[in-house]
């Protein structure tokens, strides 16, 4: 399903079950979230987006965009951990000046890496294009 809505139907998921961090969520909250945000990126623009996973490795980033000339890796969390290894070895390997890294954590600007929080993730992709 490309809609979570739609998916989150078609299940029979109840709001309380998806936000109260029920047990028989949990393992689904992260690709509900991914989806969530991939939805948001193809509703407000046609840019392509891209997954990245190097060769012979387990790291992956969710989403790579190109938006004024800089390529942008963008890692989804669905809670407050912001651990993201894979991010910075992506911003590592690339030199990125850029990342994006969406959560449900405040806003925050570090040396390259930007946390944004969920609700506010459309304002602030929109924005770099």
């Amino acid at each position: 399903m490309v809609d979570i809505g739609l998916l989150g139907a078609m299940l029979q998921l109840d709001e309380e079950t998806m936000l109260s961090g029920s047990q028989y969520f949990g393992q689904y909250k992260g690709a509900f979230t991914e989806q969530f945000v991939l939805q948001e990126m193809k509703a407000l623009s046609n840019v392509p987006i891209y997954y990245w996973s190097p060769e012979a490795s387990i790291a992956e980033v969710d989403f790579v965009v190109q938006s004024k000339a800089q390529v942008i890796p963008i890692e989804v969390k669905a809670e407050r951990n912001l651990r993201a290894k894979s991010l910075g070895m992506f911003v590592n390997k690339y030199s990125s000046k850029t990342a994006i890294r969406t959560s449900l954590q405040a806003y925050e600007e570090g040396n390259t890496i930007v946390d944004v929080p969920l609700y506010g993730f459309s304002w602030y992709f929109l924005s770099l294009l």
